[in-house]
């Protein structure tokens, strides 16, 4: 393991990764079973060092919890989150018998009769494996896209009858590469472009860079020119240029891409902030242990299809179904299943 140029660790996969404190340093994230492992032990009050090496993988993590003991007790309860606010009464985004084929050629069906109501303040995870439909389906909730046959309705009032400009107000999208929608000279240029696009005052455009700015925490780097920022940084000012429209609806395209340990919990902890104040939030993602962790409702697609739509704890419960698009449940999911923990 390295760090700054220095060697900080060297020995086998299990003895490198077992150690969470030298990692959190590192920013390297450990594996899931690991950090579940090392907080048993600290409930339980056990010495680290008399415990041995954490697990680092699920066999070795059904061993270790088996020896344990009362595994119910210290493994925390799947779906247990904040409290938020309770959804909105009607749905803010709806899919009627949506299909979205590809002109080709050869022609592509991407969506095939998709239906799901996404209610206002909901926090949702969309999964699938590659080309399964799923920035197809967002692409198609923005406007972007409009549907071969099918509806998408925003609060009510069909897509087809919004303009781009108007919809991109009220539901903005942040794109998995940041570089796909960065291009002023500096960040304080680019977050302040969009509220220029649709016309803004000057000292209205100050406070929505103002306000967007502060919810990323980077009040101070106005001036940065964005191409010398890391690809993770990039992508805060991606998000901020989006916050500065103040969307009802934040969609994130795969948020995780690229991270580090850090930067994965740092934009979905944001998300999650903003959720809490009232903002609807979709976050298509392949990693599982994030879905898990943030959304209460998760929607899987596979091959263009619906599949499931169900709360998150009870999707990743369909293990043969996932199966079919290449989905392994979170790691905390698949422990509890060898433990017989449900």
């Amino acid at each position: 393991m390295l760090d700054k140029g220095e060697v900080l660790a060297v020995g086998s996969p299990r003895e490198v990764l077992s150690r969470t404190d030298l990692l959190a340093k590192t920013t390297v994230r450990p594996p899931p079973v690991t950090t579940l492992a090392k907080e048993a032990v600290r409930k339980l009050g056990l010495n680290e060092k008399e415990v041995g090496l954490l697990p680092t993988t699920l066999e070795e993590a059904k061993t270790f919890f088996s020896k344990l003991g009362r595994v119910a007790e210290i493994l925390p309860r799947p779906g247990a989150k904040a409290k938020r606010r309770k959804p909105s009464a009607e749905p803010i985004l709806e899919v009627r018998n949506l299909n979205y084929t590809y002109a080709g050629p050869p022609p592509v069906r991407a969506l095939r009769n998709v239906n799901l109501k996404i209610y206002g303040g909901e926090f949702i995870g969309i999964i699938g494996q590659n080309g399964a439909g799923k920035t197809t389906l967002v692409k198609n909730l923005t406007g972007l896209y409009k549907p071969t046959e099918g509806q998408v309705l925003f609060e009510g009032k069909d897509t087809k009858e919004i303009s781009l400009g108007e919809l991109a107000r009220q539901v903005g999208l942040v794109l998995q590469n940041p570089d796909s929608q960065i291009f002023n000279t500096t960040v304080e240029e680019e977050v302040a472009f969009a509220p220029k696009a649709i016309g803004c005052p000057k000292e209205e455009i100050e406070e929505r860079v103002d306000h967007a700015l502060e919810l990323v925490a980077w009040e101070k780097s106005r001036a940065i020119y964005p191409p010398l920022l890391s690809f993770g940084d990039r992508r805060i000012v991606a998000v901020a240029s989006v916050l500065a429209l103040d969307p009802k609806v934040l969609i994130l395209d795969e948020p995780t891409t690229a991270q580090d340990h850090k930067g994965r919990y740092r934009l979905m902890d944001l998300s999650k902030k903003l959720n809490e104040e009232g903002k609807t939030i979709i976050a298509i993602s392949h990693d599982m242990d994030i879905i898990y962790k943030y959304t209460d409702r998760t929607i899987v697609l596979g091959q263009g299809d619906l599949l499931l739509d169900d709360t998150t704890p009870k999707v990743f419960e369909q293990t043969e179904i996932l199966k079919k698009t290449y989905i392994e449940p979170p790691q905390e999911v698949q422990l509890r299943q060898m433990l017989g923990e449900g």
